[in-house]
């Protein structure tokens, strides 16, 4: 939603689970997934592949490798972690004004949000964010996110809440 990095999340993830699950090739359809996260999407795969749940050992190099491959990405092609035009503006209206609270809900993990955040020139540091870290299921981390909202600017309660994004998961999520 704020970085444009779909393709080279899709490629480098896809090479992550090849190399780390032997899976050599994997839906890039998300919508096929019924979690669509980074989290998510590793559970099913190996599920599918081995019979049973990957351990944490298993995700930790799942993890680092597709870090790796975001970083080689990165160096070998700068532009392809751009933000969306008008992301940089919209999050510093939004930080700076009173009576907003903001947060980021992710399907990635964290690192790898942080670092396609820092790469797309992204504020990331006083941001509350919630990630596939955390929970597998979509609605779950953007809970979490609504609550560290909360609780990052110290409010009782929101009048409303504001969930923006870029796919039709996200519009299932926010209803």
């Amino acid at each position: 939603t704020l970085a444009d990095t779909n393709e080279v999340d899709a490629e480098c993830f896809a090479r992550a689970v090849a190399d780390e699950f032997s899976i050599p090739e994997i839906n890039l359809q998300w919508s096929a997934y019924d979690n669509i996260t980074d989290s998510g999407i590793a559970q099913t795969l190996y599920r599918e592949k081995s019979g049973k749940l990957p351990t944490q050992a298993d995700i930790v190099f799942l993890k680092e490798r597709f870090l790796k491959y975001l970083n080689d990405a990165f160096d070998s092609d700068p532009t392809s972690f751009r933000q969306i035009p008008g992301a940089s503006m919209i999050l510093d209206r939004l930080s700076n004004h009173p009576d907003w609270s903001i947060a980021y809900a992710t399907g990635s993990w964290r690192d790898s949000a942080i670092f396609k955040l820092q790469r797309a020139r992204l504020p990331f540091r006083q941001i509350p964010l919630s990630s596939s870290d955390t929970a597998i299921e979509r609605a779950v981390i953007v809970k979490l996110a609504i609550e560290r909202s909360r609780q990052s600017y110290t409010i009782k309660a929101f009048e409303r809440t504001v969930f923006v994004g870029d796919d039709v998961w996200d519009a299932k999520v926010a209803i």
